[in-house]
């Protein structure tokens, strides 16, 4: 069975960040989904998460999305082809539902690992601050956000879910990596300790 590896967290929790560092030392693929939020200062197609599409666009891939979910007005989806080729997919806890249920109804054989990435309130604020965002626009966003995350944290004690406290980096990833690695069937494993390695022997 493909097992997926499901990233979920609030906007400047490092969730994106943490999720890049592993997938290139591991050599594993992470999700790139589709959504009609406008690029951010610096971001293109290339060094994004997101393939940029218009809202007109969004019905070309219906009959295809296997998660969807929008935030402040913005459309997020992914397909079933993209998911099958894809080993980590960040996702907020609609999307992440609506995934679960549609992998049920379709009888994929696909089983999600969610890791819910934690960080205070305060500590997401300055770190909003410090990658550019507006102050305003974060706050708005992060109480746009509050229901769903808040019914989420109060799941976690009995849905299983993998949670990595961000306060520091470096142990995030050990964390994240030793998750995966726990996860994996012994071949994957062995693959991925081997990328893991040549990654820290060219830096």
């Amino acid at each position: 069975m493909k097992k997926l590896f499901c990233i979920i967290g609030r906007s400047a929790s490092g969730k994106s960040s943490l999720t890049k560092t592993v997938a290139k030392d591991f050599g594993l693929k992470v999700v790139k989904s589709y959504t009609t939020r406008p690029m951010r200062e610096g971001e293109t197609e290339q060094n994004s998460d997101h393939y940029f599409i218009s809202d007109d666009e969004v019905n070309f891939y219906k009959n295809q999305m296997i998660a969807y979910t929008e935030i402040n007005g913005y459309k997020y989806f992914t397909t079933t082809d993209v998911l099958k080729q894809s080993d980590i997919y960040v996702i907020d806890p609609e999307g992440y539902q609506f995934l679960s249920k549609n992998i049920e109804k379709y009888h994929l054989n696909i089983k999600l690992i969610p890791i819910y990435i934690k960080v205070s309130k305060d500590e997401l604020c300055e770190r909003a601050k410090k990658r550019g965002d507006n102050i305003q626009s974060y706050l708005k966003r992060y109480n746009s956000e509050n229901l769903q995350f808040e019914n989420f944290e109060k799941s976690l004690s009995r849905s299983g879910v993998e949670v990595i406290h961000n306060f520091d980096y470096e142990r995030s990833i050990y964390r994240f990596k030793n998750i995966i690695l726990h996860n994996l069937p012994i071949v994957r494993k062995i693959k991925c300790k081997i990328n893991n390695l040549k990654k820290k022997g060219s830096r």
